[in-house]
């Protein structure tokens, strides 16, 4: 129709055109944005796809699609889903940052923690662009997590904030200073950005977007 109103305008018009240029009209993109439902499904999926989605920028942090359906079925299981829904959780974003108390606050972090290899995910980032070595990387990645502070990175999730590297008395601050004194080399190796913002939770908009026709589908009464 728009195709038809526009060749109409330019013969009104008394102008000619060897050839109109219809291709954006006539093919119009093939993808849509998914839809998840407001079930236990539909959030699974909604958290998994929003956690293992690979960004543009490597050095922003993903989750293995294993390890971000891990933590998304226990998350959901646990909580809740007309919990989940009723704290504000919108699946068309599955931002895990959400008002929860202290105790859904400690299990959820608990559960991040348990299904996701954050010292995999640090060695990752810091190797990304070749800021450091692969060898130099999986070091600092395992000297992070072997110190425990993997719940603090993780805590960015929650949040929706960067991690606080000076709360608990310094103890990320002082615990990445003390992984990159182990395991880099001053005269050899860059020093990394260890992590600005990569594991924060920003509000990037819907998750993904799938050919037409092909999304999940919202159950009936679901939105």
């Amino acid at each position: 129709m728009v195709a038809s109103v526009l060749g109409a305008a330019v013969l009104v018009a008394g102008c000619a055109t060897a050839k109109w240029d219809t291709s954006g009209i006539d093919h119009p993109s093939t993808t849509t944005e998914k839809e998840y439902g407001r079930d236990e499904a539909g959030l699974i999926a909604s958290i998994t796809d929003r956690y293992s989605t690979e960004p543009p920028n490597l050095n922003v942090w993903a989750a293995s699609r294993s390890e971000a359906h891990c933590a998304a079925e226990k998350i959901v299981r646990t909580v809740g889903v007309d919990r989940l829904l009723d704290l504000g959780f919108d699946p068309q974003k599955g931002q895990l940052a959400l008002p929860y108390t202290t105790e859904e606050h400690d299990a959820v972090l608990n559960i991040l923690v348990g299904c996701i290899d954050v010292g995999h995910a640090v060695a990752e980032m810091v190797s990304a662009y070749q800021k450091l070595s692969v060898t130099a990387a999986e070091c600092l990645g395992s000297a992070i997590e072997r110190r425990g502070l993997g719940r603090d990175l993780m805590s960015g999730l929650l949040s929706g904030t960067e991690p606080d590297p000076t709360a608990a008395g310094n103890r990320l601050g002082a615990g990445i200073t003390d992984a990159m004194g182990e395991c880099l080399d001053p005269s050899t190796d860059l020093v990394p950005v260890v992590p600005a913002d990569p594991f924060p939770d920003a509000d990037l908009g819907p998750a993904t977007t799938v050919p037409a026709g092909q999304g999940t589908e919202a159950p009936p009464g679901g939105g």
